[in-house]
């Protein structure tokens, strides 16, 4: 009891230092900015989301009237799929990073508290904004107009996430960080790096074949969180080789791989996992590159002040933008009619005001948080040091 009594000391003195220093890393502050406006941009293209518990179906309804899809919404949509190739395998890596800075300072000794805390800052927010934001919206956008049962629907397809939700990211980073405190704190083989990639890499190919999404993601994403520890080791080394012709070879190379994974899609065994050792290269590739260019954007002090805004109210964007986009879709189709999202202009402006518009509304509800329920001690003392320590 004195032991743990000691521990839970330590975590609240390492906490705030913690903290101190992780406002000290300046790149990580940069990368979570910049890959927020990724992540906002690339939930802007999508006309069809289709799953077992609701959906939205815009695309289907393009088809069956014989509309035909733009240019301009098909280009937009490959510059997402460039997005999408790396963009979440960068924010676990980030909040891999972190977690080894607070690790390397001694933090989360006591498992009860360091279970607390996490399931505060990430679980929380995904209960809350599920139930009092996502569910109303794409409720009224009619995303279960076609539920036999909403309310199985909504438990299965958004709380377990067997459906679709842009909430995925907390309970799987919930998880990762159960995984690897577990790992540290009563494995022999944690310092063991091979040992762990090797294992995390099995781990990654086989989640390809587990149906229950939480598992399959946690499995997933563990090699990122694992690459952002070991980075965060390196990170000084790593940011002098970081020269400006390296980092156009290396976007060549991912751009290459983007292709060649974006075609190589066998039907046999060997193929499946060829393509999916592509789909692993293609990430970290493009996750060096882009951070290589927010470390540019950070040694020439580039929008400084907006960067540094954006890094504050990037977990508030993330939480807030994107169920916007079902009401968005609802309302534009509704009033402009299906035939708009086959006129190159509508799809233009389509994407233009999706990323406007759900980014001042995540702004807005944001702001709206923090000047009317600053006495909800929880609630927005965990959007704060999401913001700081999570990373994502």
């Amino acid at each position: 009891q004195t032991d743990r009594q000691t521990d839970r000391q330590t975590d609240r003195q390492t906490d705030r230092q913690t903290d101190r220093q992780t406002d000290k890393v300046r790149e990580y502050d940069v990368l979570r900015a910049l890959v927020m406006v990724l992540v906002v941009l690339g939930h802007c293209t999508y006309y069809e989301i289709a799953t077992d518990f609701g959906g939205m179906y815009f695309s289907s309804q393009m088809q069956s009237a014989g509309i035909h899809d733009t240019l301009t919404h098909r280009l937009l949509s490959v510059v997402t799929a460039a997005i999408y190739s790396f963009h979440m395998p960068l924010f676990m890596a980030l909040s891999g990073a972190v977690f080894a800075m607070q690790i390397n300072k001694g933090k989360y000794r006591e498992g009860k508290s360091f279970v607390s805390k996490k399931a505060k800052r990430l679980l929380y927010p995904f209960l809350l904004v599920s139930i009092f934001w996502s569910f109303p919206l794409k409720y009224l956008s009619g995303y279960w107009n076609d539920s036999v049962n909403i309310l199985y629907d909504i438990v299965i397809g958004q709380l377990l996430i067997q459906g679709n939700t842009h909430l995925w990211f907390l309970p799987t980073l919930f998880f990762e960080f159960i995984l690897f405190w577990l790992l540290f704190r009563y494995s022999k083989w944690a310092y063991r790096k091979y040992i762990v990639v090797s294992i995390l890499l099995i781990l990654h190919f086989a989640s390809l074949k587990i149906g229950v999404k939480i598992i399959n993601y946690t499995l997933c994403f563990a090699i990122y969180f694992y690459m952002g520890y070991l980075f965060e080791e390196k990170r000084l080394t790593i940011n002098t080789l970081l020269t400006y012709g390296r980092t156009v070879f290396l976007f060549g190379v991912w751009a290459l791989l983007l292709v060649v994974s974006h075609y190589y899609v066998g039907g046999d065994l060997l193929s499946k996992f060829i393509h999916h050792v592509l789909l692993l290269l293609t990430a970290i590739s493009g996750m060096v590159v882009f951070y290589a260019i927010c470390y540019y954007v950070m040694c020439r002090n580039i929008a400084h002040d907006f960067i540094e805004w954006l890094a504050k109210k990037s977990m508030g964007i993330y939480l807030y933008s994107d169920s916007f986009n079902y009401l968005f879709m609802f309302v534009y189709v509704g009033w402009f009619g299906i035939s708009s999202l086959g006129d190159e202009w509508h799809a233009g402006m389509i994407y233009l005001l999706r990323f406007l518009t759900t980014s001042v509304i995540a702004v807005i509800v944001i702001n709206i948080i923090d000047s009317n329920f600053k006495g909800h001690q929880e609630y927005t003392k965990c959007l704060r040091r999401i913001d700081k320590n999570e990373s994502s």
